[in-house]
Formats: structure tokens, C-alpha cells, sequence
């Protein structure tokens, strides 16, 4: 018996709001100084979402956005904010527990 993998595409699992601040939210709690993590996390977000229409609405070229987002590339902070901003989410600071 062989058994198929697929590699994993959380794109295609986020279809809501909810779906996108819980996704980000897990991404950030398990993975918070990640970054490599955190750029999969906003690219799996952009590619859900359509990537053209999230630069369209968040003011970043498409090409920019990309780039920004793909493996290797750390996102800038002011794209995350743009991102983050435009999907209706917001960062929230916790202090860890002790």
C-alpha cells in the first residue's frame, strides 16, 4: 500500500475573518519569534484572501507584496500592520507568563 502526501496549504483553509485572526493568533502564540513562521503564516493569509485584491486595499504593489511575503523575504513591520490593518485584526501585547 503507498500512501500519497500533499504538502499542506493553510490557504485553503481559511475562509473567514475568524479563520484568518485564529490562524495568525496560533501562528503568533506557538511561533511568535518565528519570523520565517510568521511571513508563511501572512502568505498563506494573502493567498486566501486573493493576493491582487490585498495590495489593492492595502496600498502595496502586488509584486512588492509578494516578494515580501515569500520564503526567505521578512516581511517589513509596516507591510504586517498594512496586512493586518486591512483584514480588520489587530495586534494585542501580553505580558508572558511568568
Amino acid at each position: 500500500m503507498t500512501i500519497q502526501l500533499t504538502e499542506w496549504d493553510g490557504s485553503r483553509y481559511l475562509q473567514t475573518r475568524e479563520d484568518v485572526g485564529l490562524y495568525l493568533t496560533a501562528c503568533f502564540t506557538e511561533g511568535g519569534s518565528d519570523a520565517a513562521l510568521l511571513a508563511q503564516a501572512l502568505d498563506d493569509i494573502a493567498r486566501s484572501t486573493g493576493l491582487a485584491q490585498l495590495a489593492l486595499e492595502s496600498g502595496i504593489d502586488a509584486h512588492e507584496l509578494a516578494q515580501s511575503l515569500s520564503p526567505g523575504e521578512g516581511p517589513s513591520f509596516d507591510a504586517v500592520l498594512k496586512l493586518v490593518s486591512m483584514l480588520g485584526l489587530q495586534f494585542r501585547i501580553e505580558p508572558c507568563a511568568a
